[in-house]
């Protein structure tokens, strides 16, 4: 949405968030990404096809053969499919209007994150030159 300047919808849903309040105060050594939320609801037969490889791809950025355009869309239609039948599977986990609250909350965290954090150069640079000797002075030595 922020990339094509849309505007926010009136209602967010993210099912990351939700994942992690669903687990939340649970001792888990689950991670929070879509096959493993997937395999949390025993989805796991519908995780997309060679996701790890197909995500490799798109992060390595154009331009792509006419082979890859294709399956990354495929992969693409793969993932929305998947995070349909998440939606279905977490239906009945949704406090609202929590969730949505908590939906319009990761819209302004994505505002925010988007720009990035600003830095100064110039006092980056000199922390980098001088970080040895800042080391020395802050840190005591034993000797």
């Amino acid at each position: 949405f922020l990339e094509l300047g849309w505007q926010v919808p009136s209602n967010i849903l993210d099912l990351y968030v939700e994942f992690r309040r669903l687990l939340a105060g649970h001792k888990t050594e689950q991670r929070f990404s879509l096959p493993h939320a997937l395999c949390y609801f025993n989805l796991s037969q519908h995780l997309p096809a060679a996701k790890e490889e197909w995500r490799q791809i798109a992060i390595r950025g154009g331009p792509f053969t006419t082979d890859e355009s294709k399956g990354l869309l495929d992969y693409c239609q793969e993932d929305v499919d998947a995070t349909t039948l998440l939606l279905k599977a977490m239906k009945n986990h949704f406090r609202f209007p929590y969730c949505l609250i908590r939906g319009r909350y990761m819209w302004s965290v994505a505002l925010m994150e988007r720009p990035g954090i600003p830095i100064d150069l110039e006092m980056l640079e000199l922390l980098a030159v001088s970080a040895f000797a800042l080391t020395f002075k802050v840190i005591p030595t034993q000797l």
